[in-house]
């Protein structure tokens, strides 16, 4: 087991305290770190990625059940959204997904006088400002750095930086 719990012990709802793990990236404050470590499925979201998952779907389908809708589906919708929108390298997939979120926790759906918008776009905009000020881009070809060689946030750090601006904006909890 070594110094990290067992993986059964990071799916327990609260970790005893000898097991909180704090990590720090790049500008995260100390409200980040209080609330991943009492409630949080950012974690949820790497294991996702590391089974082949897109930035999107990672972060989409780890909440889908909390914006109403089954994870098959939310796979479904955000699989072109990956590396960047399509594979263009635009923008960063982790966010896009973030922002689904914001359209499926917000929107009212009514399709004959859409009146959610503004209130989505809010929403979606406080998530955009937030990772750009923690991920220093939107775009994933430089947050990967590609044409400078020099990696901005690499592609988990986006996923979980994504998560936990989506728990907090969104009020994301189980």
């Amino acid at each position: 087991m070594g110094i990290e719990p067992t993986t059964s012990a990071w799916k327990a709802g609260v970790l005893p305290l000898n097991y909180t793990r704090i990590s720090i990236l790049d500008n995260q404050n100390l409200q980040n770190i209080i609330h991943e470590t009492v409630w949080s499925r950012v974690k949820e979201t790497i294991e996702r990625h590391d089974k082949g998952y897109n930035c999107a779907q990672s972060v989409a389908c780890t909440y889908a059940d909390l914006v109403g809708l089954d994870e098959a589906t939310m796979f479904k919708v955000t699989e072109g959204l990956g590396k960047g929108m399509g594979g263009t390298l635009a923008t960063c997939g982790a966010l896009s997904g973030a922002c689904v979120l914001a359209g499926m926790k917000r929107s009212t759906g009514n399709l004959e006088t859409p009146d959610s918008k503004l209130e989505t776009y809010k929403l979606a905009e406080e998530i955009v400002n937030k990772f750009q000020e923690q991920c220093h881009s939107l775009v994933c070809r430089e947050l990967k750095g590609m044409d400078t060689g020099k990696v901005l946030t690499p592609c988990p750090d986006c996923i979980m930086n994504a998560a936990r601006i989506a728990e907090e904006v969104l009020d994301l909890k189980a």
